[in-house]
């Protein structure tokens, strides 16, 4: 009989709130900063001026910086040491019982830009846990994470999903 890592406590996880983060108001210079480490110049994200013509009310952070206020202190960058494991994962190798993790794919959808003096909140839960068979790996639980970000005005930000297998 095969080997199977479901079971009722794993199924209830499902749902489950991981973490919820409101950040500090975001800053230009946040923006700027986080432009120059990823080495992205478009003018949307520096020229005040550029921003306005474009139609914005001042310069925008690019997609993916909405990692940055909610995980990082103002004006601060998170380093993370290659192998590291980061977020939820300490947590849901406890929950689960395994300790081994693979991350298996993200998306992103973006929806409003990030403009300075948002707040913005980021709600990630468990989207979805269900067990596959992998020819290498065996029995895997396949964990779906789902992150929401908000701004103040409650607007949708981005929606980010991740997958991980755990075996």
């Amino acid at each position: 009989m095969p080997k199977t890592l479901m079971n009722e406590r794993i199924k209830r996880l499902v749902g489950n709130k991981v973490e919820e983060i409101v950040s500090l108001p975001v800053e230009k210079s946040d923006i700027r900063r986080y432009c120059e480490v990823t080495n992205n110049f478009n003018p949307l994200y520096f020229d005040e001026e550029y921003a306005k013509k474009a139609g914005y009310e001042d310069v925008i952070g690019p997609p993916a910086f909405y990692f940055v206020p909610c995980h990082c202190g103002p004006g601060a960058f998170c380093g993370v040491s290659q192998g590291t494991d980061v977020g939820e994962v300490p947590w849901l190798k406890e929950e689960v019982g395994l300790n081994r993790v693979l991350d298996v794919g993200k998306k992103m959808e973006f929806f409003k830009p990030i403009q300075p003096g948002d707040i913005l909140r980021n709600r990630r839960e468990i989207a979805e846990i269900t067990e596959k068979q992998s020819k290498k790996l065996g029995p895997v639980l396949s964990i779906t994470l789902r992150r929401t970000v908000t701004n103040q005005n409650d607007e949708l930000v981005c929606v980010e999903t991740v997958k991980y297998y755990f075996y």
